[in-house]
């Protein structure tokens, strides 16, 4: 404990005997918590052996989290909420998967200054600086926290609420995007549209559906519904400390549907996958909040 902090809390008459033990709680919690995470999953050393063909995603680098669907849910029987549905590939010029490739590279050779900044402001990697969507919606609960004055315990839950909806989602998310493998918009361009196009923001290395920032930013604000409803506006300053204008939204959800729209306008995500991973998103955090209980009866 802090000196200070201790100096402040003997001051309001509260025993030294009690601190002590307070104190060495406190650190048998974070003890314990530690030791389980480490059997989470995360740290699978497995290899990870790509797949070949011009039909399916292929790292250009080491791939990115290969194994992350192996992870530990928070929450049980989550894996099942919701099936997705994947892209069919196809370089049919009457195809849907050519079609919403086209999409791609008819809207990002013509963003609008808003698209653009929409792209920019939810990369999540702003000055080469990455945050990741985890980063920017922690940031954005805890405005909304401040905002609307939450006792501690309301907002420890609202914290835990969000948090695992996005871990959980998380890990569906990863399992479709290594059960699929489905090519990202640069590849599927540049092979049948257009040799020289460019995404506007850096392609991730991992395959494109369902497109995680949909998923998760949907399944971050749909928790935070349970706490602040559904009609709750946000003012998102995440980044005015660097020069970026904030953005304002009419509700969370609108905000979660901007973040996902954000990866189309930057050349990484097709519409389609946008679209299946905020369905993944929502029915997962609805079924995780469903479940959730902090309090005995």
């Amino acid at each position: 404990m802090e000196a200070a902090k201790r100096q402040s809390f003997l001051k309001a008459g509260i025993p030294s005997t009690i601190l002590n033990e307070s104190a060495k709680f406190g650190k048998q919690i974070a003890s314990a918590i530690i030791k389980w995470s480490e059997a989470d999953g995360s740290n699978n050393a497995k290899q990870y052996i790509s797949l070949s063909g011009e039909d399916v995603w292929t790292p250009a680098s080491q791939a990115a989290a290969p194994f992350w669907a192996e992870n530990r849910s928070l929450v049980k029987d989550v894996a099942n909420v919701y099936a997705l549905i994947n892209p069919a590939y196809s370089s049919d010029t009457a195809s849907s998967f050519y079609k919403m490739a086209r999409e791609v590279y008819t809207v990002t050779s013509n963003l609008t200054p808003e698209q653009k900044a929409i792209a920019l402001f939810w990369d999540d990697s702003p000055n080469g600086k990455y945050i990741t969507v985890f980063g920017h919606w922690t940031f954005i609960t805890a405005n909304l926290i401040d905002q609307h004055r939450l006792p501690l315990m309301r907002a420890a839950e609202t914290y835990a609420k969000m948090a695992i909806a996005m871990h959980d989602a998380s890990i569906l998310a990863w399992k479709g995007k290594y059960s699929y493998n489905v090519l990202r918009p640069e590849t599927y361009i540049q092979q049948q549209i257009d040799p020289y196009w460019k995404p506007l923001i850096a392609t991730p290395p991992h395959p494109e559906f369902p497109a995680a920032h949909a998923t998760l930013s949907t399944a971050a604000a749909m928790a935070l519904c349970s706490s602040f409803g559904e009609r709750c506006a946000v003012i998102d300053n995440s980044y005015t400390d660097i020069g970026m204008q904030e953005r304002s939204f009419a509700s969370l959800q609108e905000a979660a549907m901007e973040a996902g729209l954000s990866r189309l306008y930057g050349g990484i995500h097709y519409r389609y996958s946008i679209e299946q991973g905020a369905m993944l998103g929502e029915t997962t955090a609805k079924f995780i909040i469903q479940g959730l209980s902090f309090r005995k009866n």
